[in-house]
């Protein structure tokens, strides 16, 4: 699926998760970077499996908090959850971290044609770390069958 991080700063790591299987082979990036001052943080893209049973997705999400609480600096975790806010998947990380709340009037990110379902997000930890100035969906039907979403955060 082109799992990629694009980054102004250093990359000073990366790492494959491998995700249980699912319907099909997945994986999340992780990728380390050094920010100004000498800081870090981890950048970590999902894409969990799409099946209409959440039995993947979670199993996947659950190998994935394993190795989220394993991490020494803060993260942003962002990408195609594959499932709504009130999923047991989406609890997980909402226990762990925060998200960069979409607009409420503008939230649905798939499809990127005729939105109707929000399953991409964008979630930070340790909450004290970061400060989300904004974040919004960008209405783009074109370039992907998602709509992105884009968050402004600062680190604190």
């Amino acid at each position: 699926y082109g799992m990629a991080v694009l980054t102004r700063y250093p990359i000073v790591s990366t790492h494959s998760v491998r995700l249980p299987d699912g319907n099909e082979p997945r994986v999340a990036l992780s990728v380390e970077v050094e920010l100004p001052g000498a800081r870090r943080l981890t950048i970590v893209n999902v894409h969990f499996d799409w099946v209409r049973d959440d039995g993947f997705r979670f199993a996947q999400a659950e190998a994935l908090t394993r190795y989220l609480d394993a991490l020494r600096t803060p993260y942003i975790l962002l990408g195609d959850f594959n499932d709504v806010p009130e999923s047991r998947t989406l609890g997980l990380f909402r226990a762990r971290a925060t998200e960069a709340a979409k607009p409420a009037n503008d939230r649905f990110t798939f499809s990127s044609t005729a939105p109707a379902r929000e399953i991409d997000f964008i979630f930070f930890a340790p909450k004290d770390a970061f400060v989300a100035q904004q974040v919004r969906v960008i209405d783009e039907p074109l370039v992907s069958d998602h709509r992105p979403v884009v968050a402004t955060l600062r680190l604190a």
